[in-house]
C-alpha cells in the first residue's frame, strides 16, 4: 500500500480543501495549522518556502497630503480579521509612492501581516492600483506552484499562527512587536 502524497491546499468558499491528486501535480507542502482537524499529515513548512516575496515596509512614515490622490498608504489601523479597508487611508504624492514601494509593488492576493500596533493582524490585497505598505507591516506573496494566497491568509489566521505572532508581547520596552528578521521563517 502506498502513501498519498500530500497535495497543496486550495481555498473553496466552504473551506480548507485538499485537491485531488489525480487532477493536480503533487507538491510536499501543506500548512496544517491552516485547519488542524483535516489534511493531518501534512508537512508544516517556513513560510519563507512556500513565497515567492517577502518584504518588510520603509519603516518610517511616508509624508502625506491633505488632498485624495490615486496612492494610498495601508497603515495598521487599515488591516484586521483577514481583510484591508482602503476606505480609511493616507494619501500621498506620486513620487512618495514610488519611492516607498521600490522594494516591491503589491499585487492582488498579496498578504499583508501587521508587526505593531496590533501585532499579527492579516489581510488579503484585493485592490492594489496605487497601494502601499506604510510602517510596520510585512507583505508576502504566495508561490502559485506551491500555494493559494488565500490559503496562506487563512494560514496567519489560524489559532497556531496567531498563538505564534501573540508570543511576541511585551517584547518591545513600550510596544509589542515582531522583528522583521523573525517574519521570514513563521
Amino acid at each position: 500500500m502506498t502513501t498519498p502524497t500530500p497535495t497543496v491546499g486550495r481555498v473553496s468558499p466552504q473551506g480548507v480543501t485538499r485537491q485531488d491528486a489525480a487532477t493536480e501535480p503533487a507538491a510536499d507542502v501543506g500548512l496544517r495549522c491552516a485547519n488542524p482537524t483535516y489534511g493531518a499529515g501534512w508537512p508544516v513548512v517556513a513560510v519563507e518556502d512556500v513565497c515567492s516575496l517577502i518584504v518588510d515596509c520603509v519603516n518610517k512614515t511616508a509624508p502625506v497630503v491633505a488632498e485624495a490622490t490615486p496612492y494610498r498608504m495601508i497603515r495598521t489601523t487599515n488591516v484586521r480579521n483577514g481583510r484591508i479597508d482602503l476606505s480609511e487611508c493616507r494619501y500621498v504624492a506620486k513620487d512618495t509612492y514610488e519611492k516607498w514601494s521600490r522594494r516591491a509593488q503589491l499585487q492582488t492576493g498579496d498578504v499583508v501581516l501587521t508587526r505593531e500596533a496590533p501585532i499579527g493582524e492579516v489581510g488579503l490585497v484585493t485592490e492594489a492600483e496605487g497601494v502601499f505598505l506604510g510602517q510596520r507591516l510585512m507583505q508576502y506573496r504566495a508561490n502559485p506552484a506551491l500555494l493559494d494566497a488565500r490559503f496562506l491568509l487563512y494560514s496567519f489566521l489560524s489559532p497556531a499562527l496567531q498563538h505564534q505572532f501573540g508570543s511576541h508581547e511585551g517584547s518591545g520596552s513600550v510596544v509589542s512587536h515582531i522583528r522583521v528578521l523573525e517574519c521570514h521563517p513563521i
